[in-house]
């Protein structure tokens, strides 16, 4: 989603500054800390880091910046919700106000590794671990759909690009 935000930015806002911000759980993976500075950096982005849980870092990301209006997402088909909301879609009921922008709401898990994958774009090397969907280490394990056992009998995982099941993202998720 950065990468596509990003280019247009650079096409049609010259020399603007992205910001962006981080929900923070208490325990993250390494992995994933370090890949979201390596992005920051390689994007320049402003970026803010928030303690989550969401709703409440969210709504301290707007005590702090009142002028952010809507927020750009990378929810697609399949995800938790995607169902029920549209490409422009009002927070509700007792979450911050904004908008959320959804530009890739029809994309499939398929999709997604295709352009990462076709435009060789840096993604967090837990997913070529054999990890699909990361939330922290007590709540995430390697999805047990991509699992199998190389010939000395030890339990291996393929890469995520490799998942044959969209419908099995989120084994991984405890």
């Amino acid at each position: 989603m950065l990468h596509l935000v990003h280019a247009y930015v650079q096409k049609h806002l010259p020399g603007k500054q992205l910001k962006s911000f981080y929900i923070s759980e208490e325990k993250t993976f390494p992995e994933l800390d370090q890949f979201l500075t390596s992005s920051a950096a390689a994007y320049n982005l402003h970026n803010s880091v928030f303690q989550g849980p969401l709703k409440p870092g969210l709504g301290r990301m707007i005590a702090e910046d009142p002028s952010i209006q809507a927020t750009v997402l990378g929810v697609r088909e399949g995800d938790p919700g995607s169902s029920y909301i549209s490409t422009f879609s009002p927070t509700d009921g007792d979450w911050p106000k904004m908008m959320r922008v959804h530009p890739v709401l029809a994309w499939q898990y398929a999709d997604v590794w295709t352009f990462l994958r076709g435009l060789s774009i840096p993604y967090p090397v837990l997913y070529d671990q054999g990890y699909t969907s990361l939330g922290n280490p007590a709540n995430t394990v390697r999805n047990p759909a991509l699992a199998y056992t190389d010939p000395l009998g030890e339990t291996r995982f393929y890469p995520a690009h490799m998942l044959k099941d969209p419908a099995m993202e989120r084994k991984g998720r405890l």
